[in-house]
């Protein structure tokens, strides 16, 4: 999981993939200059009415705090972009092959041996345990075996149903099932549907999580 989220659907004839975004300098340096300007108002009082001989060592202060926030942000933010750009796309769906990948699980394989494509919120963890933690978003790929479907987590993000947009453009494709899938923390109710309705999915169901 990253601190922030680079992802880009990127749609062609040939393929699906989710693809790292460029480094946002823009507004990365937006951030900074904003922070570095709220600082500098936070400085004036100092500078009016402080003493004479400690006005100047508080500005100083002042400004390395900001500096020192501005190169924290801007490090955590390029190390995640690059972190995401190494790892690979998290999905990639070949339409000539009819194949899909996903590189962080060195996965490859053909696409009717998906199940489905999940996007999860606020759900329990693979023991049927919630977690402490809520407005857990995650997407899976969920493939079909001989015994039980496996499933393979790609993204988790601590926002609230964060992946459904993402979810709904991928349904929109038509080349894998997508089903939401959302749970009631503090009990075992959930709430399923399909984003890609065929005619043996129902719109909505509503269960206990097993």
């Amino acid at each position: 999981m990253f601190v922030v989220h680079p992802w880009n659907l990127v749609v062609t004839e040939a393929e699906v993939v989710l693809v790292p975004r460029p480094v946002p300098w823009g507004g990365i340096g937006v951030f900074c200059a904003l922070f570095i300007l709220f600082c500098g108002l936070m400085a004036v009082p100092v500078l009016v009415w402080g003493e004479p001989d400690q006005r100047w060592s508080v500005v100083a202060l002042f400004s390395l705090f900001a500096a020192s926030i501005c190169l924290l942000a801007t490090t955590v933010i390029y190390f995640s972009y690059r972190a995401a750009e190494n790892e690979g796309p998290p999905l990639l769906v070949d339409r000539v092959e009819q194949m899909v990948r996903v590189s962080k699980h060195n996965l490859s394989l053909p696409i009717d041996q998906v199940d489905h494509l999940q996007v999860r919120n606020d759900m329990p963890d693979d023991d049927g345990k919630f977690r402490a933690e809520t407005n857990i978003s995650e997407l899976i790929l969920v493939v079909r075996d001989e015994t039980e479907p496996k499933r393979y987590p790609l993204m988790v993000s601590f926002s609230c149903d964060y992946y459904d947009t993402l979810a709904r453009e991928i349904a929109q494709l038509n080349l894998l099932p997508v089903k939401r899938v959302k749970g009631v923390p503090g009990s075992t109710l959930v709430y399923e549907k399909w984003l890609t309705p065929t005619p043996d999915h129902a719109v909505e169901t509503t269960g206990d999580h097993p």
